[in-house]
Parts: structure tokens; C-alpha cells; sequence
């Protein structure tokens, strides 16, 4: 029993407590005047800021509050504007709101006071306002000096399409004053005995150099103007300039307005303004309208941090206006960060384990915001680090090692990577492998003495997302012996009575000579006497060399070294005896891709041919070249960059006999392109009598010549009036002058007699060569006089 009064008692204590906190909390308390309201002005936006206090609250106590403010201009009794704003109070909390004004708060003074009433669920009903606070005048006017006439807003951006008010203050308070714009009158509203406001409405775009506005006093010469810039929507933007201008010195605007005066826009001529000064305000290049952000992203490379990147177009920033900003905020933990950059921003990743990330960008600037949002799964936009260690080990030659590293994402998670190999700029393999830290891959198939690039880049296993940044190495093969025999030609020919081998051959290509040749190694066996060896080493780059050998049989050898060892050998025998054979000779027809050179085989046991012939005219030093051939060939094309048209060109086929010796099949001469003869023989006359007399050119040399010599014209002036010989046709010269042609189509007939001619007569002969393009150029004729037939 007395436990229960016990209980009845402390029971009966803790209700009595509850429900006089509940008095002291939740009963209608007294009226909350706000307190310490102070008003400032922000002539660059435009607003008024307001901040106050409540410090009637309890300790810790927190309210819902609506406190509803009031607006006045030029007097207390002429409320513009009346709004209620609710938000949560706590004791000595400094609570902030801001109103902006259409009408620009220079040109008039305006009176803000408040008063609040409690607005929570707690507290019973109804609730009542409190005491209005005191009034506090802002007045932008104070500070704008003695001048007699402003204009309104200064430094004033807007949109095109926006609607702006323009105002005037006048300290001269007289009612004479006109506005224009763009030298046409406007008219608005006056506000008071000083102040006049002019809306104007869907503003758009004039000119780079902005909207003109300017008042003046029709008596006095007081004039003030602003200039209103529009930032354009499309994509050229436009210069912005703020100006104001006072009396002063002369200035563009004043020469404006004196142009507009002349034109007859204005009463007074303009002798009777006086000078303007220009107060430079701000000039921003080319403000861009705000646009949304493009290409928003976010990828982590691992897994601690995001980066977020995006395309933030025109720089907006105004040289009073600074560029636009950048908030990233995530709505799933509710946090946010002001970016340092404009194209990119930072983000650290939660540690309780957040996959999801929703993100919101707001880019902000003076006029306007954008905001574009992004969803993900954040191991799905893993991209990771370059890997880092690239190297090449056991570098052999036709295999290498490449060993690289790879940062770790989280909990060793495991990497893609991939491996690429290159050569001369080309991805010649590629090799997809797994690796948590390190990687190792053996490359093989590669080509000796030989530079490689290897490059990895690796990707996120889990989830694809990206690849991440290449990391290349370079690399040489080492050296290998070289792989195929030297091409070897000879050409002999006799010195002093001794035959002597010219030695030919060509350099490896690349890819068979393995490294760098160092040397040659020419060895020369005597086939008739086995003892007699001749050993030459001949170092590289040489490409010849001279042999004096006697009458017997040669077998050459030719190997190529480098540091690793030599070259299989190519074998030649050589007679002692040139054996100039006696051939078929023909002709062979040049095209632009070169000669085609057919031959018949003489033999069933060739192992191949070797057409052979020189590069250059006939008259300068023979560079020989050649070509070997399969042994199942009987044609090929001759192709060379040092052919040119009019060179005859003499070509040699050789069969290679099963013993390795060559024997001359056929010769062929042609040209790439015949051309005309380029000179004359030299004639000789002879045997001249009363009736004839003979022409010979047997030093005439046919081969020299840049096309195929297929006859001769030979020409004849006859006297005026007399008839051409029997062998001759009348024909014209280019000059027009009229005589006789005879033509040969024997090009090794180099003599001809003049017959059929009159006896004491003067006749002009010339010869000229004639090739399937045309004949030679045309020289002077020679004269001659038949003698007396009875001389």
C-alpha cells in the first residue's frame, strides 16, 4: 500500500511538470515584435536587403513565424508593396530577405517597415500580428552629388525581349524636361515634382555599341543619358558599354547627340549645347546569354572520388558582373559544393557505402540560372588511372617481355588491359588480359633489329565505362643473322688483254638484312685449280668490286654480315672467256609503265634469268642494273624512275644455266617515248656532173639519236620554173617555199645520187633523218651549179 502512494505521488509530479512546461511552450505567447531592422540598397541588382531579429524567444525556443513587410515610396502612406514571408525563428537567429525594385531605387526614397505573428501547429488559435516595427528609409539619393540631371539605372544588362524602367531625377525641379530614345521622344509617367519613370517594354537589340537614352532640360543645357545594352539570344553577342555623362569635355555621346541636332531633330543648334564628359563604366566583351551546361558527366577513378566535367559554353563574366558559377548538389545525401572551376568539379565519395548518385549542376550569372541533372551508378563510371612501369624485358630478337603496373580500385578489384603493338604507326597485335597490380605479357613473331612501340590502357571489369589514357614504351629487337642471300650481278669485259669481273650487288632490304651490315665477304675459287682461294672483305656501304681473273672458271661467293653472323651465299660462275655471242637483237616499246621484255628459252635446264641494262644515255657512264627472274619466266616489265623520253635504252637476257653460269639470249633496244631527230647528218656531195652529183653521210650514227631512225628526206631547190627529177615530188615547206623531196625508208642507206639534172644550173639540196614522230629540224640548204655538159 504504501508503495502504491509512492507511486500515485511521483505519478501525480511528473503530470503537474508536463503540463506546466506544456503552459509555458505552447500557450499563445505575447506578440514578437521584430527588432534591430536594418535596410540596405544594392545599386548594382537593384534590391533591398532587409535583416532583423527576434529576441523575445525563450531559450532554445523554436518557432514557425510569418512576418509581413511593407514597402513605401516617397512617403510612408504610399505602400507599393506588401508580402508575407514565413520561415522557422530561433532567439537572436539574424533573418535576411531581399525585395528588387523594377523602378530604380535612385530616383526615389523608399520606407520599409514589419510586423510578425507566431504561424505554428502548436500554438492554440487564432494568432494576431504584433506591433509594426519602426520605419527605415533607404534613399539612393544621397549619394548621387550636385549634378543637375541624372538618368537611371546605370550599368544596366538585360536580356532582349526583357522590359526595362528608365527614370530621371532633376535637382532643378523644373517640368521643361524630354527623354528620347534613339533620338524619338518618349513619354512616361512623373512620379513626384523631380522624378519621372519611362517602361519600356520588349526591348531588343540596336547596335555593339548600345541603346541610346538621354534627357535633357529644354532651358539650361542640362543633359543626361545612359546607355542601355542588350545581350543579344542569338549566337553573335554584342559589346555591352555603360556610360554617364555630365558637363565636361566633349565626348562620342555628345557628338551623337550634336549629329542629332543638325539634322534638324532638335530646336537649338549645336553652338549652343555645351560639351559633355564620358564616365567610362564597364565594357564587357561579348556578354553571352547563360547557357545549360553540355556534356555533363561523372566518372571516379578510384572509387573515393568523383570528378564531374562539362561543356560550360560562353564565358558570360561582365567586368562588374562576374562569371557564371557552378554548384553541384546531390540529392540523395542532400550536400552541396560551389565549384572552383568553371568546367570541372570535384566530389568526395560517401563512405557509408553510396552506389547511387543523383547530381544536380546549377551554373548561375547575373541574369539568369540553368541547371542539368545526371543519374548513375557509381560503379558503373569507374575510369581509371594511367597504368605506370611500362617496360620491355628479355628483349630477344623475335620476342620481348613487356611488363607494366596498374593502380588498385578499391578492394583489388580486378583491370582489363589491354596490350597493343605497333609498327611504323600501325597496331600490329593486340592482346586482352586481367590483372589486379602487375601485368606481364610475352610478344612474339617480331622481326629482328626492329622498333616497336607497346602501349597499355586498361578499363573498370565489373562495369565497361572507359578505357583509360595510353601509356607507350618504345623497344628494339635485337640483331639476327641476315636471312637471304645478296642479289649479285657481273659484267665482264677485257683490260689489257686480261678478262675482268665487275662485281655487283644490291643492299639487304630491311627486313632481311636483321641489323646493320657491317661488311661483304667475296670468295673466289678457282674451278680448274681447287687450291687457289681468293678471300676479299669489302665494308659496307660498297656495292662493287673489280676481279682480274686469267682464262680459267670462277665459282664467287657473296655473303653479308652484321654483328651476328653472315648471310646465306650467292653463287655466280664466271669463264674466263667474256664470249661475245652473237644474238637476235629487237625492239622493245616504252609505256608510262615502263618496258615490256619478252624472250624465247633456248635450254629445258634454266634456273632462272637476269635481264640486264643502264639506266642513263648511251653517252654517259653505264649505272647497270638488273633484274632476276624465275626460271618459268619469259616476260617481265622494266620499270625505273630515271627512264626519260628520247634515251634509247639496250637490254640484255640472260639465261643462268644449272651450273650457275649466264649466257646472253637475246639483246632488245627501245625507247619510253620516240621524239623527233634533234640533228642533221653531215652530207658530203660528190661526183658532181652536168647531170648529177652524190650525197653521202656514213658518219651519220643512227643510235644516238631519241627515236628510231626509219629513213632520210633529202630535199631539192631546182630552178624557178623547172620541173622536179623523176625521184622527187613536189612538196611545201613549213617557210611556204615550194620544192622537191625524195625519201628513203632504208636507214642504213646513207648515200643517194642526184640524177636528171640540167646542165649549168644552181640547185639547193639538204638531208634530214625522219623518225615514227617527225623528221629533223630544218637547216640551211646548199647550193651547187651543175657545169657545162661539155666541160
Amino acid at each position: 500500500m504504501a508503495l502504491f502512494a509512492i507511486f500515485q505521488t511521483t505519478f501525480l509530479l511528473a503530470l503537474l511538470s508536463l503540463r506546466t512546461y506544456e503552459s509555458e511552450v505552447l500557450s499563445e505567447p505575447l506578440p514578437l515584435t521584430p527588432e534591430s531592422l536594418k535596410v540596405s540598397v544594392s545599386s548594382t541588382r537593384q534590391c533591398l536587403h532587409l535583416q532583423w531579429t527576434v529576441h523575445s524567444l525563450a531559450y532554445h525556443q523554436e518557432l514557425k513565424m510569418v512576418f509581413q513587410i511593407q514597402i513605401s515610396r516617397f512617403k510612408t502612406s504610399n505602400v507599393i508593396w506588401v508580402e508575407n514571408y514565413r520561415t522557422t525563428v530561433k532567439r537572436n537567429r539574424v533573418l535576411h530577405w531581399s525585395w528588387g525594385s523594377e523602378l530604380p531605387l535612385e530616383c526615389a526614397a523608399h520606407f520599409i517597415r514589419m510586423r510578425s505573428m507566431v504561424d505554428d501547429a502548436r500554438i492554440p488559435k487564432p494568432g494576431f500580428w504584433s506591433n509594426w516595427s519602426s520605419w527605415e528609409e533607404a534613399d539612393a539619393q544621397n549619394s548621387l552629388g550636385h549634378d543637375p540631371l541624372f538618368v537611371f539605372p546605370k550599368d544596366k544588362l538585360v536580356e532582349e525581349g526583357s522590359n526595362v524602367t528608365i527614370c530621371y531625377v532633376s535637382r532643378i525641379h523644373q517640368d521643361n524636361i524630354s527623354c528620347y530614345l534613339e533620338g524619338v521622344q518618349i513619354y512616361g509617367e512623373q512620379l513626384d515634382r523631380s522624378v519621372s519613370a519611362f517602361e519600356l517594354k520588349n526591348v531588343s537589340f540596336i547596335r555593339k555599341r548600345g541603346t541610346n537614352v538621354f534627357c535633357k532640360v529644354d532651358q539650361g543645357g542640362a543633359l543626361g543619358g545612359i546607355v542601355l545594352f542588350v545581350s543579344r539570344t542569338k549566337s553573335i553577342r554584342e559589346k555591352v558599354q555603360v556610360m554617364t555623362w555630365t558637363t565636361g569635355k566633349m565626348s562620342c555621346f555628345a557628338l551623337a547627340m550634336l549629329e542629332w541636332l543638325q539634322a534638324g531633330r532638335g530646336r537649338r543648334g549645336a553652338a549652343g549645347w555645351m560639351a559633355l564628359e564620358r564616365q567610362p563604366r564597364w565594357w564587357p566583351e561579348d556578354p553571352e546569354v547563360l547557357e545549360e551546361p553540355k556534356d555533363f558527366s561523372c566518372e571516379t577513378q578510384d572509387l573515393k572520388t568523383l570528378t564531374c566535367t562539362w561543356d560550360p559554353g560562353s564565358d558570360t563574366g561582365l567586368s562588374k558582373q562576374p562569371s557564371q558559377s557552378y554548384t553541384l548538389f546531390e540529392s540523395f545525401s542532400g550536400k552541396k559544393t560551389l565549384c572552383k572551376r568553371r568546367n570541372w568539379c570535384n566530389w568526395q565519395v560517401a563512405q557509408d557505402s553510396q552506389e547511387m548518385y543523383n547530381f544536380t549542376l546549377v551554373a548561375e550569372n547575373y541574369l539568369r540560372k540553368r541547371s542539368v541533372s545526371i543519374l548513375f551508378n557509381l560503379t558503373q563510371r569507374v575510369h581509371p588511372m594511367t597504368p605506370y612501369n611500362l617496360f620491355p624485358k628479355n628483349v630477344g630478337a623475335t620476342n620481348a617481355t613487356m611488363t607494366w603496373k596498374v593502380h588498385s580500385i578499391g578492394n583489388n578489384s580486378t583491370l582489363l588491359c589491354q596490350l597493343e603493338l605497333l609498327a611504323e604507326g600501325k597496331v600490329i597485335q593486340q592482346h586482352n588480359l586481367s590483372i589486379k597490380v602487375n601485368g606481364e605479357y610475352l610478344l612474339s613473331e617480331l622481326e629482328p633489329d626492329t622498333e616497336y612501340v607497346a602501349r597499355v590502357r586498361c578499363a573498370y571489369t565489373n562495369h565497361f565505362w572507359k578505357w583509360s589514357e595510353l601509356i607507350s614504351q618504345k623497344f628494339n629487337t635485337a640483331e639476327a643473322a641476315p636471312s637471304e642471300a645478296p642479289d649479285v650481278w657481273r659484267n665482264m669485259k677485257m683490260v689489257s688483254g686480261h678478262p675482268t669481273v665487275s662485281l655487283f650487288w644490291k643492299p639487304l632490304s630491311k627486313v632481311h638484312a636483321n641489323g646493320k651490315i657491317l661488311f661483304y665477304k667475296v670468295i673466289v675459287e678457282n674451278l680448274d685449280k681447287p687450291s687457289r682461294l681468293e678471300v676479299l672483305s669489302i665494308p659496307a656501304p660498297a656495292s662493287s668490286t673489280e676481279l682480274t681473273l686469267d682464262q680459267c672458271s670462277y665459282q664467287i661467293h657473296v655473303t653479308a654480315h652484321n654483328s651476328v653472323g653472315p648471310s646465306p651465299a650467292s653463287v655466280t660462275v664466271v669463264s674466263g672467256d667474256p664470249g661475245n655471242e652473237e644474238v637476235e637483237s629487237g625492239r622493245v616499246n616504252g609505256t608510262e609503265d615502263g618496258f615490256s621484255v619478252s624472250w624465247k628459252p633456248q635450254s629445258g635446264d634454266a634456273t632462272g634469268y637476269v635481264v640486264e641494262w643502264c639506266d642513263g644515255p648511251q653517252d654517259l657512264p653505264c649505272v647497270l642494273q638488273w633484274k632476276n627472274l624465275g626460271p618459268n619466266t619469259t616476260s617481265t616489265v622494266i620499270s625505273s624512275g630515271a627512264f626519260r623520253p628520247g634515251v634509247r635504252y639496250n637490254f640484255r637476257i640472260y639465261e643462268i644455266s644449272a651450273k650457275r653460269m649466264a649466257h646472253l639470249l637475246e639483246k632488245k633496244a627501245g625507247y619510253l617515248e620516240e621524239l623527233a631527230p634533234s640533228d642533221n647528218p653531215q652530207v658530203v656531195m660528190s661526183n658532181l656532173t652536168s647531170h648529177s652529183f652524190t650525197l653521202s653521210w656514213k658518219d651519220y650514227s643512227t643510235e644516238s639519236q631519241p627515236g628510231f631512225i626509219q629513213g632520210y628526206h633529202v630535199y631539192l631547190k631546182p630552178k624557178a620554173g623547172e620541173q622536179c627529177p623523176p625521184a622527187f615530188e613536189k612538196t611545201v615547206l613549213p617557210e611556204d617555199s615550194v620544192c622537191c623531196k625524195h625519201t628513203t625508208d632504208n636507214p642504213e642507206q646513207k648515200t643517194f645520187v642526184v640524177e636528171n639534172l640540167q646542165p649549168e644550173s644552181v640547185y639547193e639540196f639538204f638531208v634530214t633523218p625522219y623518225t615514227s614522230v617527225g623528221e629533223g629540224p630544218l637547216d640551211a640548204f646548199t647550193k651547187i651549179t651543175t657545169p657545162d655538159e661539155y666541160c
